[in-house]
């Protein structure tokens, strides 16, 4: 039986997200979601605490933050406004 691991690809999600590619998980973690009942308005908000490292939750692994992904160059999608928007913002 094989052993299937998560693994991170980039993948050109034109239909999800135009002229960009992003990171695709198996396993839900994408895109990621505000932490502890937070709500960003915009986009100038999201990408401030991004960058200060605060955390944001996944669908299935818990929090992360832009701490998690120190070595890795490309683009996570982050929902805001009530979820009803996604931007893009360097890892």
């Amino acid at each position: 039986m094989e052993n299937k691991k998560a693994s991170l690809e980039v993948i050109d999600s034109t239909s999800l997200y135009p002229k960009d590619q992003v990171i695709k998980e198996e396993y839900g973690l994408f895109p990621l979601c505000p932490a502890y009942g937070k709500d960003y308005l915009t986009k100038t908000q999201v990408e401030k605490d991004w960058k200060s490292g605060i955390d944001f939750r996944t669908v299935h692994l818990g929090y992360i933050s832009i701490r998690n992904f120190k070595f890795f160059k490309g683009k996570i999608p982050i929902r805001f406004n009530k979820r009803t928007e996604v931007e893009l913002f360097d890892a």
